[in-house]
């Protein structure tokens, strides 16, 4: 990163500045030490010397300069007037001063490297924003074109907590002209601008307060708005308002599905929602009303699970479009490196069958599984159900099925639940059926998948033969010898509740194994 001349100038007030002007515009890219040793000045850096040591500098660029007053100085030299140029009155000697202005730099690039790392790991637009927020030490909140509310830092000031909700309707009018003025003048204004405190009527704006515009693929596409109410806003914090706002710029044009002021809005609700940042029903039905969103009865969820090489983000952004355009009435994110997809409708089957058709193709072609939620109503409920999808994918994918509703591996979640007690569920497994696994390991048989397809078709023999391809009389034969290893009664209830419950719990493990 790059510093400007304001920057410098801010993170000096606790220096005596005699003299400071700009001739030109800057971008300082380091710092240096004057010296005749130096090959020749960088244009880009700061050069910092002594008063006492000032010689000839040249005459065709503009150099950065500090010096501090070693001896007394009456004026400024005429020489430094060419040039963008800083004095400081200082008992301190010049290592120091360096290695004061060194920290300046380190500290600007810390913090940038702390956003370009936040949008590599895709972090999301309220992280950049916490990062940006720590330079400023001011909350910040993002808002789209219209005003409505995209994101904001979790410090901003109790006097603000609307600004989780958009504008509320005892202010609206005043606070949105207002702020409506604001915006007019950003919208024109090449540089952020900073705007005082306002009362009108029953509204007071008690802080000062920045605007900046977002610019993406040379449109505006939404706002930043600082709030000074932890301490007054600088001249320096418009480069770095600048800054952040080219940062969220990058993010949105990455992110293909918060292009657009809607997608982005939806987005960070859905992530909200998941990561526990929506703390009311009351904030939550505020946030779904800015949106104009209006749900439906029956909610469900999808989930795609891709293969972990193609968990790219530009690749999840390009299925995701496709994903789209084959369900109705759906919100979709990327989110976790997976396809997160919410149905709002009033069917209560969300997957007629040319969708399933359409879905098992995708799935197909792009190597994918779906999980699909339980029907539910509520979306403040919607982190359990995105839990739902996500095994419901994961396990389809163990079982090589492409579109898995959570209903049928209801039975392995509760299981595997089970076995995050610590609790040996091996305890609970029939014996009849621990001694048919290990007379099958012995012998090499498959007496146990028998086992699984008859009690599967209803202690039907002929459908058991079909499934088996065997004669009925070779069923017939196994299921004497399975009698005869599990030493149990085929027709007791309970018998064949055990059993059956023991194969449910050994599913996951061994019985896939038998069925290949």
């Amino acid at each position: 990163m790059k510093l400007t001349w304001t920057m410098i100038l801010d993170n000096l007030k606790d220096y005596c500045i005699l003299y400071s002007h700009m001739n030109e515009p800057t971008k300082l890219s380091g710092v240096q030490i004057l010296s005749n040793q130096l090959p020749k000045y960088k244009c880009d850096s700061l050069l910092v010397g002594k008063i006492s040591e000032i010689k000839d500098l040249p005459s065709t660029n503009v150099l950065n300069l500090l010096y501090i007053t070693d001896v007394k100085t009456k004026e400024i030299p005429n020489v430094l007037m060419k040039h963008n140029t800083i004095i400081l009155h200082t008992v301190n000697d010049l290592e120091m001063v360096f290695a004061n202005i060194v920290e300046i730099f380190r500290k600007y690039n810390n913090w940038a490297d702390s956003l370009l790392n936040s949008l590599i790991k895709d972090e999301g637009v309220e992280a950049l924003l916490d990062i940006g927020s720590s330079m400023l030490e001011n909350p910040i909140n993002v808002r789209d074109s219209s005003l409505r509310l995209i994101a904001f830092t979790k410090n901003y000031d109790y006097k603000w907590h609307d600004i989780k909700i958009g504008f509320p309707p005892v202010y609206e009018t005043n606070r949105v002209n207002e702020i409506r003025n604001s915006l007019e003048k950003a919208i024109h204004s090449d540089t952020p601008l900073v705007f005082p405190p306002f009362v009108e009527g029953d509204f007071s704006q008690h802080y000062e307060y920045m605007f900046n515009k977002i610019i993406s693929m040379q449109k505006i596409i939404g706002f930043v708005i600082v709030i000074a109410s932890n301490r007054p806003i600088q001249e320096s914090d418009k480069d770095i308002v600048d800054y952040i706002c080219s940062i969220l710029s990058l993010e949105i044009q990455k992110n293909e599905n918060i292009r657009s002021n809607r997608g982005i809005t939806y987005h960070t609700l859905i992530q909200d929602l998941l990561e526990g940042r929506i703390k009311s029903e009351n904030e939550l039905s505020n946030r779904i009303w800015n949106l104009n969103w209006q749900i439906k009865k029956n909610l469900y969820i999808m989930v795609l699970h891709l293969d972990q090489c193609h968990s790219i983000l530009e690749y999840l952004l390009y299925v995701r479009n496709i994903f789209v355009d084959i369900v109705q009435n759906n919100k979709c994110i990327v989110y976790k490196r997976k396809v997160l997809m919410i149905i709002d409708t009033d069917l209560e089957n969300p997957i007629d069958q040319d969708t399933q058709i359409n879905l098992e193709e995708f799935c197909i072609s792009f190597n994918g599984y779906i999980g699909i939620s339980q029907q539910f109503h509520e979306i403040s409920q919607l982190e359990k159900y995105v839990n739902q999808a996500f095994i419901a994918a994961e396990l389809g994918e163990k079982k090589q099925i492409r579109i898995n509703d959570y209903n049928d591996y209801i039975l392995l979640d509760f299981f595997g639940q089970l076995k995050t007690l610590d609790i040996d569920l091996n305890y609970f497994i029939h014996p009849g059926v621990k001694a048919l696994i290990e007379y099958d390991i012995q012998n090499s048989t498959q007496y146990l998948k028998t086992l699984f397809i008859y009690l599967k078709n209803f202690r039907n023999q002929n459908s058991t033969a079909k499934e088996l391809h065997l004669h009925r009389s070779s069923v017939l034969y196994h299921l004497q010898k399975l009698n005869k290893i599990l030493n149990v009664d085929l027709n007791d209830y309970d018998t064949i509740f055990h059993i059956q419950l023991s194969l449910k719990l050994i599913e996951d493990d061994l019985l896939r194994t038998y069925l290949q």
